[in-house]
């Protein structure tokens, strides 16, 4: 079934309600035939709109939604397997469907995030998928000496300046490379990979950064 490119206001209204209610995104976007992008478009420009054209529970379901950011930004959880096929798409490993760029709304919540920079990394290098610490250490130690230059070639050039991923260092291997630890300690419950407390630890990289002592661990998914 082909998105529609002239949705009506309708199928906008029904696809947010939808999402806000837990039906997951890539459902949505087949249910109500709507484009990634035109879903985007109609929580971050839209939205405001409709609610004049609502009553009742709608209303109100649109009306919780404006008021709470992070209810908003739930809305673009895409969901892991969505994220990866839209990379892959990108980088030309699913030849029968092209894709240029990400898709706006990609990029604004974490959980996108998190599952983007872990799969770039571990698709392009496979040892960093390894549950093995030593392993994971050592594949991060052979990339190229230049990451900025490194990631921007694998498809991260957006993240390295997105304010969800940096937090405001622009431009920033470094929050690549944590993002990465983040999801490698939730799937594994291991230390952080920086955590010089450990044996096996990542130090310094050059003159970039220093690896901050970090103790804690995250319980594996």
């Amino acid at each position: 079934m082909r998105p529609k490119y002239n949705p009506t206001i309708e199928d906008c209204i029904e696809a947010i309600i939808a999402r806000d209610r837990g039906m997951p995104y890539p459902e949505v976007l087949k249910t109500f035939e709507l484009t990634p992008n035109k879903f985007a478009r109609t929580i971050s420009m839209e939205l405001g709109s409709y609610i004049a054209l609502t009553s009742g529970e709608r209303r109100k379901i649109l009306e919780g939604i404006i008021s709470d950011p992070e209810r908003r930004r739930e809305l673009f959880n895409m969901g892991e397997e969505f994220v990866k096929e839209q990379y892959d798409r990108i980088q030309g490993r699913i030849h029968r469907e092209k894709q240029s760029h990400f898709y706006h709304g990609t990029h604004f919540h974490p959980k996108n995030v998190d599952a983007l920079v872990y799969y770039a990394l571990t698709s392009n290098n496979p040892s960093l998928s390894s549950n093995c610490r030593n392993v994971v250490i050592e594949g991060i130690k052979n990339l190229p000496l230049d990451l900025a230059k490194y990631f921007m070639k694998i498809g991260l050039r957006g993240l390295m300046s997105n304010e969800i991923a940096c937090r405001g260092k622009a431009d920033s291997p470094l929050a690549i490379l944590k993002i990465f630890d983040k999801v490698y300690r939730q799937k594994t419950g291991d230390a952080s990979l920086f955590d010089l407390s450990q044996k096996e630890h990542l130090h310094r990289w050059g003159d970039n950064f220093m690896a901050p002592s970090l103790t804690g661990t995250i319980k594996p998914i």
